[in-house]
């Protein structure tokens, strides 16, 4: 089976990260799936810890961070920033691994739940990656009032958790102005998928 949007991308880069279920069935049920999720992520990228003790089965994954991210019911959406080569397949396959198990084991599953291993799609240039950011966080029908969407982080940079490099990804997009900018363009979503599938 070929391998998709996975070239290239064990160098240092930004990457689109994203997966999703086969046949529309649930990645997330309930927001608890959601929290799960997000806790394995935060404490694989180091910044985080349950009770206020670090998790000693967590082991951090050094050189990747999260500039953006949306979960949705069938799938997820990362923006990863990509320091040390390999460190997203490290990343990605511990908080994956993990979280499977976990899925199964709540909801009296068993076997893979993803269509195969997660997809990369790099990042080339600033254009790019400025369309990628409106197209991940606004992928949610509720768009960026959805509370599972990195948007509220951007808006109030300065209240953003140290596990999302939000400063870098308005830096990115030009800054807060810029950023605000681009959300006007949400409602186009045509131009969006343009811009970044066409």
């Amino acid at each position: 089976m070929p391998r998709l949007n996975t070239r290239d991308r064990e160098t240092p880069g930004t990457f689109h990260v994203y997966n999703q279920t086969p046949d529309r069935r649930p990645a997330f049920i309930d927001d608890a799936d959601r929290d799960v999720f997000l806790d394995i992520l935060k404490r694989h990228l180091g910044k985080s810890s349950v009770g206020g003790r670090a998790d000693r089965k967590c082991r951090s994954i050094e050189g990747v961070e999260l500039l953006g991210f949306n979960l949705m019911t069938t799938h997820f959406h990362l923006i990863l920033w990509q320091k040390q080569r390999f460190a997203i397949a490290r990343l990605m396959n511990v908080v994956l691994a993990r979280y499977v198990r976990y899925f199964n084991r709540r909801h009296g599953k068993s076997g893979p739940m993803f269509r195969g291993e997660y997809r990369a799609k790099r990042i080339r240039n600033k254009k790019q990656f400025r369309w990628t950011v409106v197209y991940v966080l606004d992928n949610h029908p509720d768009g960026v009032d959805y509370r599972y969407s990195s948007h509220r982080y951007f808006a109030a940079v300065d209240d953003s958790p140290s596990w999302l490099n939000a400063s870098a990804t308005l830096t990115g997009v030009g800054g807060i102005d810029a950023y605000l900018d681009l959300l006007e363009l949400r409602e186009n979503r045509a131009q969006i998928n343009a811009e970044l599938f066409g």
